[in-house]
């Protein structure tokens, strides 16, 4: 027997939930809900644990729509604690708001400017790992996918960005790209510690290293070669002529 408190800690989709319930029942295994008091082996379990499932989805969808919903109109204050959420670089004043922190700030500097020198991420990884400088969680290790989030932070510039994405519909708990014109910005928000027009150049250049390319249909793929500093190094040397 498996013994739940309740429908909704089983699952809250309704079809996985039934589909879970019958292959159990052909195994014999009997479930418990204690809060329904219900079988599922008992003879009209099945019935009355669709009509609670049923139930239990709506509240769930529901509830998943009043949180959207509250989050849409929070940003329709430039003020919003949405805007405020702290990120690497900064700490969070209740008073204040976004305030700077100098040793973090300092870092994000120069992963920008060894970026812009064309420096990889890895290399930027390496370095900063070998100068012992904590990661964004304290750790000794820089994951790659860290960096990449830093060097593509509007934030860093002043402009704090809230709903680039969002939950798609409930069950799903995957995230989907927004209308740009529904993602809300509130600008000279805070102390930049990035220029906007350095935050554009380090834009650009990720777009040109990238070895991922739209195509014709939208979609995602690879590029036949990709982005080596090395090769952007060797090839300069190979090019230049010597002096007279």
């Amino acid at each position: 027997m498996i013994y739940t408190k309740s429908i909704s800690r089983f699952g809250r989709n309704c079809v996985d939930f039934l589909v879970t319930l019958r292959r159990l029942k052909e195994l014999k295994v009997d479930v418990f809900f204690y809060n329904e008091q219900i079988h599922l082996l008992s003879q009209a379990g099945e019935l009355l644990l669709t009509l609670h499932a049923g139930i239990a989805q709506a509240e769930s969808e529901n509830k998943s729509e009043n949180i959207k919903w509250g989050l849409r109109r929070s940003t329709m204050d430039p003020d919003s604690p949405a805007f405020s959420r702290r990120c690497y670089g900064y700490d969070r004043n209740e008073e204040e708001g976004l305030i700077l922190n100098i040793a973090e700030a300092r870092i994000v500097l120069k992963i920008f400017d060894w970026y812009e020198q064309g420096w990889s991420i890895v290399k930027i990884k390496k370095e900063l790992e070998s100068l012992k400088v904590p990661s964004p969680t304290g750790k000794s290790k820089w994951p790659v996918k860290t960096i990449e989030n830093i060097l593509t932070n509007e934030k860093y510039t002043g402009t704090s960005v809230y709903g680039e994405t969002e939950s798609a519909d409930f069950p799903s708990t995957k995230r989907t790209v927004r209308d740009p014109f529904e993602v809300h910005r509130s600008r000279n928000h805070h102390i930049p510690i990035i220029h906007e027009r350095q935050f554009k150049r380090v834009q650009k250049l990720k777009a040109k290293r990238s070895n991922i390319e739209l195509d014709e249909h939208g979609n995602k793929v690879r590029k036949s070669t990709h982005y080596s500093s090395k090769k952007a190094v060797t090839r300069t040397k190979k090019t230049t002529k010597p002096q007279n």
